[in-house]
């Protein structure tokens, strides 16, 4: 049997400069069309200079070189922290908007993540802050005029505080807005949306939108924000249960998240299993959706979880595949 892969398809700134003043909520009279005037964005004589300018509430058109050098850098990371499968994505959409920053979503629609980032002082290299894989329960596409939030949380980088909010736009819609005093329109492409802002709370809504301005579709955003980013977790099997046979098709394992979670358990937000299957191995990653805003460090209580396998084990070795490089997982991984 050839290598195969199974996957289960299962941030707000004390630097007013680096994403701008906080948007106000949007309100639609019952009946009738918010509408907001369109902007004219001019194609940038200097992409660099408008790079690491001020904020500003409209996105940066970059110069095709510098959505590049985003993608290349992104995909860099990906493939050294995540693997080769999030490397091979292909770039939807990048957000610049002043102070050199960028955020950039990966995604073929069904894997996707995302990769905040910095452009140096040239405008041709970028460093990347971070890069999650995003969870598949939370990215499907929209529909219609329809328009989700995938993320909305606080984040400490380069400009200090600030919000990086993205998510999911329908083929019917044109745009997104943030509404307010500075009436923030997002990023879009290939169906993803991205923008940012400072403050230290989100704005209470925000707002698909066509050609003209007009608000199509309307989505409240949670008080306490949206969190999809993954963390891996280690795994083990269960001592509590027999060892599994070569005609197994499923295997009863004990989970910890790796991630810091104030002591929660993880068991509400784990992923389905990415499985590797080869003619030696059954390599598997369980990766655990992180909690929203900060928390406690210290240890987090295992959980049992059953993962179902695609085919009866045979006489393959098992692998935690989210630990590098992978382990047998007949123990608990170190740390526990």
């Amino acid at each position: 049997m050839s290598g195969r892969r199974v996957v289960a398809l299962a941030v707000l700134g004390l630097l007013v400069t680096a994403c701008g003043g906080l948007p106000t909520p949007l309100v639609t009279p019952p009946g009738r069309s918010a509408s907001l005037p369109p902007v004219a964005v001019e194609p940038t004589t200097d992409p660099t200079a408008d790079l690491f300018g001020p904020w500003r509430p409209v996105p940066i058109p970059l110069a095709d070189s510098q959505v590049a050098v985003v993608s290349d850098a992104c995909a860099a990371a990906a493939r050294d922290q995540l693997g080769d499968a999030e490397a091979d994505l292909p770039t939807a959409v990048v957000d610049a908007r002043g102070e050199g920053l960028v955020t950039a979503i990966l995604s073929d629609g069904d894997r996707s993540i995302d990769c905040v980032a910095h452009f140096d002082g040239s405008g041709t290299v970028v460093a990347v802050d971070s890069i999650d894989r995003l969870s598949v329960a939370t990215t499907d596409a929209v529909e219609g005029s329809g328009v989700s939030i995938v993320e909305l949380q606080v984040i400490d980088d380069a400009a200090g505080q600030r919000t990086i909010a993205f998510g999911r736009i329908g083929p019917g819609a044109d745009g997104v807005i943030v509404p307010g005093v500075q009436d923030v329109r997002a990023s879009s492409g290939a169906s993803w949306w991205a923008t940012c802002w400072s403050g230290k709370s989100p704005a209470s809504s925000l707002g698909s939108v066509n050609q003209a301005g007009t608000v199509l579709t309307s989505a409240p955003i949670p008080p306490n924000g949206v969190e999809s980013r993954l963390t891996s977790a280690s795994w083990w099997l269960d001592p509590r249960s027999a060892r599994p046979s070569t005609d197994a098709e499923s295997l009863h394992v004990l989970v910890r998240e790796e991630a810091c979670a104030s002591g929660q358990s993880g068991a509400d937000r784990v992923e389905p299993p990415a499985i590797d299957l080869t003619e030696t191995s059954i390599a598997i990653r369980l990766d655990v959706r992180q909690l929203s805003g900060a928390q406690d460090c210290g240890a987090n209580p295992p959980f049992p979880f059953v993962i179902q396998l695609p085919e009866a084990r045979g006489d393959r070795t098992l692998l935690d595949a989210g630990t590098r490089p992978p382990r047998e997982p007949t123990e608990p991984a170190p740390g526990g």
